[in-house]
């Protein structure tokens, strides 16, 4: 705990570690000033998890991945929230996906695992659909893909993704590019679940069994 503590220059102590996690926590999600009874449990709980796995020893190659780096304090103090919420994080995504009814008439319901599933092609959509141009139809001024087929090819792609998921599931039909690329979807399936630069699959089992 306190090689953690030299790394992200954190006050270790019962009272410096409650304030620490309760303003990376509360701050992060931009709600401070509306912080309420449930985000104080929350608050513990996340502190005493980071505690437990401190004392395990699960921080070891988060520690050998940050020292001696630029910066390594901040990108420490900003990795470790985003890995403990992660999970909630895939949950929240696959409720926003199933609200919008798409995936309904292929008897799909969106998983957590789905979300995983597709990330692996989210940078590749957001690249691709940000190829933009402006033509002429019927008189109007309508922005149209440089690159459908693309577009198309990667959307296809997060849709496979999906529907090997749900194989043999009863009433299943797979869903398909067009299902991706429907306008409530798109903007969520762009979205990822942690920023590009942080892994946050690859923990050791004794961190990712304190955040399971």
């Amino acid at each position: 705990m306190q090689d953690l503590a030299e790394v992200t220059s954190t006050d270790v102590s019962k009272e410096g570690a409650a304030k620490t996690v309760k303003h990376a926590v509360i701050h992060r999600r931009k709600n401070m000033e509306e912080a309420s009874a449930d985000d104080a449990i929350y608050i513990n709980d996340v502190k005493n998890r980071i505690d437990k796995m401190a004392d395990s020893g699960a921080f070891d190659k988060l520690l050998s991945d940050y020292k001696g780096k630029k910066n390594r304090a901040e990108k420490l103090a900003e990795t470790i929230p985003y890995i403990i919420e992660a999970p909630k994080r895939l949950r929240d995504m696959a409720h926003n996906l199933n609200a919008t009814g798409v995936f309904d008439k292929g008897h799909i319901h969106i998983q957590p695992a789905d979300v995983e599933a597709i990330q692996p092609y989210v940078t590749d959509l957001i690249t691709e659909t940000a190829k933009k141009h402006t033509e002429i139809k019927k008189g109007k001024e309508i922005e149209v893909y440089d690159d459908p087929k693309a577009v198309s090819e990667v959307a296809s792609k997060m849709a496979q993704a999906i529907n090997a998921n749900h194989q043999g599931e009863e009433g299943f039909v797979p869903c398909d590019g067009t299902d991706i690329l429907s306008k409530h979807v798109l903007k969520l399936v762009k979205e990822r679940v942690v920023p590009g630069r942080i892994n946050y699959k690859e923990l050791s089992p004794e961190m990712q069994a304190a955040i399971d």
